[in-house]
């Protein structure tokens, strides 16, 4: 497998098209390679001011429907017809 990738004969790669437009050289191909990960994988900017009301929100939520599901639990369980 070496042999054959370090083999000179091996016809030249097409140019590629990354964020700066055509590259042809492996150091530009590699670069454009470089800056579209850069792009792609770019942690997400998060309001962490709405993200704190949403988690608020759904705890209240929860916590109301475990109070409800105990209650109608318990109820249910004590109930003897």
């Amino acid at each position: 497998m070496t042999k054959i990738l370090k083999n000179r004969n091996n016809p030249p790669m097409p140019a590629i098209h990354g964020p700066r437009g055509l590259v042809f050289t492996d150091l530009d191909k590699a670069e454009a390679f470089a800056d579209t990960l850069e792009l792609q994988f770019r942690a997400n900017h998060t309001n962490f001011r709405h993200t704190n009301a949403i988690h608020r929100e759904v705890r209240s939520i929860l916590t109301e429907n475990s109070n409800e599901f105990e209650t109608k639990y318990h109820i249910e369980k004590n109930h003897k017809p």
